[in-house]
């Protein structure tokens, strides 16, 4: 649906909402996608923002309903972001990867849909283009444009520092999106076509590691997102969304791709909010919204765009409204 008909920035429909448009699979490449960020599926979606990380180097922010329909959407740039790459929320702040600085910036969650109180952090030398980000309780970790990855303690203000190598460099092969859960690591191993399933210690160092190719649902994996026991990962090579079952920790099984014909173009990223995902079109300038049926499978997409608010966007991640 072409959504240049509504005002500048209203992206509100019925019963779905986001468009499309196109850019190189190269500059696909360049920038990441993403986290651990969303609900479940057959679980009610909830009201809040979507945050979007673009590749003209700013940051949109879009207000989603109780129904999970994108309503509008504004852009703006930090200071203190050089080139947003990948974006996480947890506990009322938001995590930004710099790949034009190797550094971090971590932002306060405002009710207003501001980012605030943004501060940058180096990661002491370990992050090398970082590309994804995920939080997991009191760590982080960003998966690095040489193949390895980046871990961070979090201090009582969500803050990174003492950052080490969880994974060294060249163990992966341009790892993408990656999650954390139950002491294992999800991670998109993209040019490999795999998902890489890691046991992670205390430390957040990354242990004996195991292969997942879902039997050929995966085709350079990019974004992924985990959502109740379902994993959802967005493949850059033929634009569609594998879904896959946790048979158990650390476990991948049933995985099945489902191909959106146009309104998937270049997706980088995914978050669920409940029976709806969200994906980033970095290939057509646009965010697509897809409905999620109970057993997850991706039953519908649309794809649209508010203006200039989207340009090759990357990462995607749904933040809940505040209770």
């Amino acid at each position: 649906m072409d959504l240049d008909r509504c005002t500048p920035h209203d992206l509100r429909r019925a019963p779905r909402v986001v468009r499309r448009a196109r850019t190189a699979l190269a500059a696909a490449l360049l920038v990441l996608a993403g986290c651990d960020g969303g609900g479940a599926p057959g679980t009610a979606a909830q009201a809040g923002r979507l945050l979007v990380t673009n590749g003209d180097d700013s940051i949109a922010t879009c207000t989603v309903a109780a129904d999970g329909e994108i309503e509008s959407c504004s852009s703006s740039r930090l200071e203190t972001l050089l080139v947003p790459g990948s974006v996480d929320a947890a506990d009322g702040r938001v995590y930004l990867t710099d790949l034009g600085e190797n550094g971090l910036t971590t932002c306060d969650a405002g009710s207003d849909g501001r980012l605030d109180g943004c501060t940058d952090a180096d990661g002491g030398g370990v992050l090398r283009a970082p590309m994804g980000v995920t939080v997991a309780g009191d760590r982080l970790w960003a998966s690095n444009g040489d193949g390895g990855i980046a871990t961070c303690a979090l201090d009582g203000a969500g803050r990174p520092h003492g950052c080490t190598l969880a994974a060294a460099k060249g163990t992966f092969a341009n790892p993408m999106g990656l999650a954390v859960r139950d002491g294992f690591a999800f991670v998109a191993n993209q040019l490999a076509s795999t998902i890489e399933v890691c046991a992670v210690d205390a430390a957040g160092v990354f242990g004996a590691c195991t292969s997942f190719d879902g039997g050929g649902a995966f085709a350079m994996p990019s974004g992924l997102t985990l959502a109740d026991a379902r994993l959802f990962v967005t493949n850059l090579d033929d634009g569609s969304i594998a879904t896959c079952v946790l048979d158990g920790p650390g476990r991948l099984g049933r995985c099945r791709r489902s191909a959106q014909g146009d309104a998937l173009d270049g997706p980088l990223d995914v978050a669920v909010n409940g029976p709806v995902a969200y994906v980033s079109n970095a290939g057509s300038d646009t965010v697509a919204t897809c409905d999620l049926a109970a057993d997850g499978a991706v039953e519908r997409c649309e794809a649209g765009s508010a203006g200039r608010v989207f340009l090759h966007p990357s990462a995607v991640a749904f933040v809940p409204e505040a209770p």
